[in-house]
């Protein structure tokens, strides 16, 4: 959540006002959801006993939740989608900027290739971070507060008997997860590296041919494209463990909860509609620490981009709005007037630039 936020703070994306509405939403869909299971039992309970009338009620009752539901979650998907790409706009806007503003001198020493591979590998992730995995995981806790609130109204004893196997089950998916997490970002970093040396012998092909380089750059990109096809094999394998991991961790507590309950509903403790709505969410819950660690390490990789991102854009840039502005007017489609520029050279500060003035006409540009 740490980067999550200060990715954020550092693209100047304004997020305060949408949190807090898209997670008003979330509560509102929660909440909906929850009495939409508790009515669903209501249904059950009154279709054993024939009541007629408290069915047509009930199903009432349940349209107009259901349709507060199906509003709320259209609003937050609306918000999300309408964030995501205000997000996606505002990094690649600020990812320019930064690339026009960087020093000349900062780009001796790197592939050509390394900002285009930050560009189309890692500012995805970011995007991703900030407008889905981040947001969407705290979308998430919400909903699985308001379950066990509920839950616990329902029947505290047999609540917390199901969410006390949560801690250790969470616990060893996190542990099987970090060694994935680990392989999942060696392949993103390799993928980035292989985007990398296959633009750096691409854009300069002509180089490349005027200096016999063909042989030396195919077994860089073959060695490149190589390490990254082992990188994903070795994560491939490792989801199995991963799955299995998901499957454990969500059939357990399930099957001890139903059998107690069951068994609660057969000596009369517990009335069937309770009993449905109480099975009909712990299902939700388990259904959700299932996919817990795959949500994880998705929010990981994501965040694996954003840090690499983060640490690209992170060198000094020059600042361009010194000096007066020149507007174009008339037919003159490009100008520039006393222009000069200079860049750090291995001998000191070589000037490319002195005093430069000139006019572009329109017609030239096409």
């Amino acid at each position: 959540m740490k980067l999550l936020f200060r990715t954020l703070h550092k693209q100047e994306l304004k997020y305060k006002g949408f949190l807090f509405i898209f997670l008003l939403m979330t509560l509102l869909v929660s909440i909906a959801s929850v009495l939409v299971t508790r009515l669903t039992g209501d249904l059950g309970q009154a279709a054993v006993d024939m009541e007629m009338g408290v069915l047509f009620r009930l199903f009432l009752i349940l349209t107009g939740i259901t349709l507060v539901r199906a509003i709320a979650s259209a609003v937050s998907a609306l918000l999300l989608g309408r964030f995501a790409g205000k997000a996606g706009y505002r990094f690649r806007e600020n990812f320019a900027k930064y690339f026009l503003q960087k020093p000349f001198a900062a780009y001796d020493g790197i592939k050509t290739g390394e900002s285009l591979s930050v560009f189309s590998n890692d500012l995805p992730g970011a995007v991703e971070l900030v407008s889905g995995g981040g947001i969407r995981m705290i979308g998430d806790v919400i909903s699985l507060l308001v379950t066990f609130v509920y839950m616990l109204y329902l029947n505290w004893w047999l609540t917390l008997i199901y969410f006390a196997t949560f801690p250790v089950l969470i616990v060893l998916q996190v542990v099987i997860a970090g060694p994935i997490q680990k392989k999942s970002e060696k392949r993103l970093a390799m993928r980035a590296n292989a985007t990398a040396v296959g633009n750096d012998a691409f854009q300069n092909a002509s180089t490349v041919m005027a200096y016999s380089l063909e042989e030396l750059m195919r077994k860089r990109v073959y060695g490149a494209l190589n390490e990254w096809v082992a990188a994903t094999k070795r994560m491939a394998r490792s989801y199995l463990l991963l799955i299995m991991a998901g499957v454990l961790a969500s059939c357990i507590p399930m099957f001890l909860i139903i059998g107690i309950s069951a068994n609660q509903v057969i000596q009369g403790q517990l009335p069937l509609a309770e009993w449905i709505a109480f099975t009909a969410l712990a299902m939700e819950t388990s259904s959700w620490l299932a996919d817990l660690s795959q949500r994880q390490n998705q929010v990981q990789t994501a965040a694996g981009g954003a840090k690499r991102l983060d640490e690209h854009m992170t060198s000094e840039i020059e600042d361009i709005h010194v000096g007066d502005k020149l507007e174009p007017k008339g037919s003159v489609a490009l100008a520039a007037r006393n222009l000069s520029f200079s860049y750090q050279g291995e001998e000191g500060e070589v000037l490319a630039l002195d005093n430069v003035s000139f006019e572009i006409p329109q017609y030239l540009l096409w």
